[in-house]
């Protein structure tokens, strides 16, 4: 069941309640939700970011006393949060990841600062007004 989990650092998180005991719930593809506010509107935009992307579980288990609140989903988030771990594992999202961090080692390693800074541009479009 798709919950939405409000920690008591503020954070709120996403994700598939799997099993629950006396102390905690597993909680599979846990998600950070992110607002974004925009001052000319009332309503913020959300982003899903994976809860600790680094890790290599994907459940993790929360103890109650770390927990304010839980509830159920609405529809509607639960079919853009499905949306979301989908496509995450069609992009390989992981294997993505991985490889950024072993480049960024591997030009670290070589201590080429411009290798470092070329390798950051190439993530950045190129402006129409610069030849």
């Amino acid at each position: 069941m798709i919950k939405l989990i409000k920690l008591v650092n503020g954070e709120e998180l996403v994700g598939d309640v799997s099993c629950s005991d006396t102390s905690s719930i597993l909680v599979k593809n846990v998600y950070t939700v992110m607002y974004r506010f925009h001052p000319y509107s009332t309503n913020p935009t959300v982003k899903l970011v994976p809860y600790m992307m680094f890790g290599v579980n994907e459940f993790h288990q929360f103890k109650f006393e770390d927990i304010v609140n839980t509830t159920d989903a609405r529809k509607a988030f639960s079919d853009y949060y499905e949306v979301v771990v989908e496509m995450n594992k069609e992009k390989n999202q992981s294997q993505l990841i991985d490889n950024e961090l072993n480049i960024a080692v591997s030009l670290i390693k070589n201590n080429s600062k411009e290798e470092i800074y070329n390798s950051i541009l190439e993530n950045f479009e190129k402006p129409d007004n610069i030849n």
